[in-house]
């Protein structure tokens, strides 16, 4: 009786795998696409890019400027999107952002009444800064300066004659 069930049931999984061979050989290649699916995908996508500063100019801490309202340019490793910069200046001046079509991923600090001789800024830009991609910044940013006036060209003592 035993060997009967047993023969019964190794005969009925046969004939069920006959009948449903190709259902099964399909939902294994299935799993195996998706395997190398997701494979690929994680090798192409890596890691997503981050927004950060590239450059200030003229370059803190100090610069050396005759003019009063020099701007303070500020570019980033990709282009921005102007909408989304927000920024605060310490101690308190009137500013203008100012953006050039050629150069899309800075922007210029323009002051109206012009940075104090020897006084310190800080410039802090907000991590809502936001690439055109989308990436943006992982941080606020901070930016501290000083504008120096060069010095007084003295001319050297030299003594005149009258000559008659």
């Amino acid at each position: 009786m035993k060997n009967e069930r047993l023969s019964l049931f190794i005969e009925n999984g046969t004939t069920l795998l006959r009948r449903n061979w190709i259902l099964l050989l399909s939902a294994g290649l299935i799993g195996i696409l998706i395997a190398i699916l997701i494979t690929i995908k994680s090798i192409t996508s890596g890691p997503v890019p981050e927004l950060s500063l590239l450059s200030v100019n003229p370059s803190p801490p100090s610069f050396e400027s005759i003019w009063s309202t020099e701007l303070i340019t500020i570019s980033f490793t990709e282009p921005i999107n102007p909408k989304t910069l927000d920024y605060s200046i310490s101690p308190n001046i009137q500013t203008r952002p100012t953006f050039q079509a050629s150069a899309s991923n800075s922007f210029s600090v323009l002051p109206l009444s012009g940075w104090t001789e020897n006084q310190a800024y800080t410039i802090v830009i907000s991590k809502k800064l936001k690439a055109v991609s989308g990436t943006s910044l992982k941080k606020d940013i901070s930016i501290t300066f000083t504008r120096r006036a060069p010095e007084k060209l003295n001319a050297p003592n030299e003594s005149y004659e009258e000559i008659n």
